[in-house]
């Protein structure tokens, strides 16, 4: 072969030179969407000038017409790979299925094939005719049918990029947009110059200056390259970035440097994207500096953060890797959304929960024990669970002052309790005459007095009556360090609490007449069999451990059948209570009496012997002796009779006592009764 290489040549070699040199710059970062493509269009560009150079020095008709048949594979393949690029950067890549590419690459193969075997059919070039400029060593193509074919082809390929381009460019904003604009200005410019090759409007007929076209897009992609970082601020997720959406987005590249952001991300982090955009997300986001070291490499993940500081801001953070086609990582999207209303919600949710949750405790520790006490701390510490405050104390009116009873928080509770305090003067005075809880927020500004040990360090008081069929019973009061600390809220929460105290309060009081009634004989008030025998057996243990005397009576009305028949049960009834009281004004308060059955009753003398024990039975028996029971049916008059036994070393128990004095009663009965029998 033999070449004669002029200036035009040796341009065409130097720019295939040139786009190797942009396809090895552009091979680093093929992973980029549009970079694979745009690198391999630089390669088809490198063989196109480089066997277009080699067919213009070439000499004689055979050698130029094989360099052309090898420079239709960078030339068919171009236009694919250039509208391939368009489709990737614009991230239209969902239309890069492998059965377009195939239909894509089909008419390129084609009309590579048809070159290669032109002499058989002519479709490609119909004729070649040396060049009329003297020494040009330019050959003149005439074209074939297929020729206008694939040439059509092309343009609509390059025409379609273009378009891409434009709403590209449209689409995109800031940096994004000078990239587009660099591009379109690059790409078309071996389109127009292939036009003018084509349609015989060149400056010289059958010079092709297309390759060199290629090299000022080469150029122009290089600048793109340093300068405006075109691959490394390509816009990775911009299809996702709706400008009304409600979601913060955020897109950073693999080098953490923010790419994209939408209007309700700038809100959220309450910056301006237009300084934000090919930041770095450390200098970005810098009043944010922990967040950012806590995700700053975080590939994946879903968490909620508070930007807020002292007013509560809570963002919904979720990160998603970004691939490309081909798997490869480009970077990630960051999805912000402003949760703080939801969060509020949840917050005040859990809180209503744990104040049910709270009142249902104390009210099943009001209804399974009936420890007074007990039941008041656990109510204040319930209290605690729900409402902060630094003390707590609940009380009790008594006359004109109020009596603590339950306290929390206060470093000396075993003094404090039971202390009274006067109502005169007091903030209580107040809840007590309005009837209704009252909120102090400063507490030394409206009661010096209160200000005081053991509540010096107290700033605000939060007060709730207590009532009791509608009377105030007492206080639940509340108490903080901070100034203006209580809300209306914590009033409403801690007036259900007092409610509860109340209901404590009742409950107690019940139980203490449940305790009184269940070891009481309804009917003469002294104690019955079943807690008398609990005293007795107390009292005659202390007996024998202390070497005590101790006495047993048993008293026995005589002809109380009589009187029942005689006046009826409800006589029957005031002459049994007569005796109760004739006991109880006979007995010293240590003695114990109580309702042994029927008209029968049952005394335990502590500390006397038999001498002593007579002595008593004696006085018992005169004093009931000279009542009177007054009825409709006139005065009724009644005696008793007793059975005597006192204990001693060997009969020291309470079922031999019992025996011993039944019987010395039995004797006393059947022997005229109205008398003291000791037994013997």
């Amino acid at each position: 072969m033999v070449f004669h290489f002029s200036a035009y040549p040796v341009a065409l070699i130097i720019n295939a030179a040139f786009a190797i040199l942009v396809t090895g710059l552009l091979w680093p970062r093929r992973a980029m969407p549009g970079g694979l493509p745009l690198a391999l269009l630089m390669l088809a560009v490198t063989e196109w000038s480089l066997t277009d150079g080699l067919q213009n020095a070439a000499v004689g008709i055979p050698t130029k017409v094989f360099w052309s048949k090898l420079s239709y594979l960078g030339i068919t393949s171009s236009p694919v790979l250039l509208f391939t690029f368009a489709l990737e950067y614009s991230h239209l890549e969902k239309w890069l299925t492998r059965r377009n590419l195939i239909l894509l690459f089909a008419i390129p193969a084609i009309t590579l094939i048809m070159a290669i075997t032109n002499e058989w059919h002519k479709l490609i070039w119909s004729s070649f005719t040396p060049s009329p400029v003297p020494d040009s060593n330019i050959l003149l193509y005439g074209h074939g049918a297929w020729f206008w074919v694939s040439v059509s082809y092309i343009y609509i390929l390059l025409s379609t990029a273009i378009i891409i381009l434009i709403g590209t460019t449209i689409r995109f904003q800031h940096i994004y947009r000078r990239q587009a604009i660099a591009l379109l200005i690059g790409v078309p410019l071996p389109v127009f110059s292939n036009v003018l090759y084509v349609l015989d409007f060149g400056p010289i007929r059958g010079m092709d200056f297309t390759p060199l076209a290629f090299m000022l897009t080469g150029l122009i992609l290089t600048q793109g390259i340093y300068r405006l970082q075109l691959f490394d601020l390509v816009p990775v997720a911009r299809d996702k970035l709706i400008e009304d959406m409600s979601d913060g987005v955020l897109v950073l590249d693999t080098k953490t440097r923010i790419v994209d952001i939408n209007p309700a991300a700038q809100r959220l982090i309450q910056s301006s994207g237009s300084s934000l955009i090919g930041q770095p997300i450390e200098v970005a986001l810098a009043a944010n500096a922990d967040l950012v070291s806590r995700y700053r490499d975080v590939m994946e993940t879903q968490t909620e953060i508070n930007v807020g500081g002292n007013e509560p801001r809570y963002l919904d953070v979720r990160i998603y890797p970004l691939y490309d086609r081909g798997k490869r990582f480009t970077g990630r999207l960051f999805v912000l959304r402003d949760i703080t209303e939801r969060r509020k919600s949840e917050e005040a949710e859990v809180k209503a929960r744990r104040i049910a949750e709270a009142l249902q405790e104390t009210s099943l520790a009001i209804s399974s024990t009936l420890e007074f006490n007990r039941i008041l701390n656990m109510i204040l510490e319930q209290i605690g669970y729900v409402l902060a405050f630094d003390n707590a104390s609940i009380s009790l009116v008594q006359g004109d002052e109020f009596v603590l009873i339950a306290l929390r928080g206060f470093e000396r509770v075993e003094g404090l309790v039971g202390s009274r305090w006067p109502l005169e003067g007091s903030p209580n005075l107040q809840v007590l005459q309005g009837r209704r809880p009252v909120n102090y927020p400063d507490i030394e500004a409206d009661f010096s007095l209160y200000y005081q040990l053991p509540r010096d360090t107290i700033r605000s008081v939060l007060m709730i009556p207590l009532f009791y069929k509608d009377l105030v019973v007492g206080f639940l009061n509340l108490g903080s360090e901070e100034l203006d600390h209580f809300t209306a809220e914590d009033e409403h929460v801690a007036a259900a609490f007092a409610a509860q105290v109340a209901v404590a309060l009742e409950n107690s009081r019940l139980y203490e007449e449940s305790q009184r009634l269940a070891t009481i004989d309804t009917l003469t008030g002294l104690y019955n069999r079943r807690h008398f025998f609990f005293l007795a057996e107390k009292e005659i243990e202390r007996a024998r451990r202390y070497n005590k005397q101790l006495a047993v009576i048993m008293v026995d009305l005589d002809q109380f059948k009589a009187i029942n028949d005689t006046y009826g049960h409800l006589v029957g009834d005031q002459v049994l209570r007569a005796i109760a009281k004739a006991c109880n004004q006979a007995l010293r308060k240590v003695d114990i009496v109580g309702r042994y059955g029927g008209e029968e009753f049952t005394i335990i003398l502590p500390e006397i012997g038999l001498e002593g024990a007579k002595y008593v039975a004696e006085r018992l028996r005169m004093l009931i002796a000279a009542i009177e029971v007054k009825t409709d049916q006139g005065l009724v008059k009644v005696t008793i009779s007793q059975g005597l036994a006192a204990s001693d070393e060997k009969h020291n128990t309470l079922e031999i006592l019992l025996e011993r004095a039944d019987k010395a009663l039995y004797t006393a009965k059947s022997t005229g009764g109205n008398q003291v029998v000791l037994y013997d």
